[in-house]
């Protein structure tokens, strides 16, 4: 099972902002995490009723890991103006 920091953590390379072999320091996964949890919850409000609650880092991520990798995306797509980085993948 996926660790919510590894998806956090994913997220991040994905944008440049975290290199291959580094952890990413509080403030971006702290950021991460915000942007994460508000995007499950979202979902909901759209009718994709996950159960969701939220998320710490240290946390299991909920979903079935065939779920890791588009969360990771749509993740990175909601964060990048937040970095000032384009979402260019």
């Amino acid at each position: 099972m996926t660790s919510t920091l590894n998806v956090i953590t994913a997220t991040l390379r994905k944008l440049g902002v975290v290199a291959t072999g580094e952890n990413a320091d509080a403030d971006a996964a702290g950021e991460a995490l915000f942007a994460l949890n508000a995007m499950m919850h979202g979902w909901k409000l759209r009718g994709v009723d996950i159960s969701h609650s939220d998320l710490t880092l240290g946390d299991n991520f909920p979903l079935a890991d065939e779920y890791v990798e588009g969360t990771v995306y749509l993740l990175a797509a909601r964060l990048s103006p937040d970095f000032m980085l384009p979402a260019s993948f």
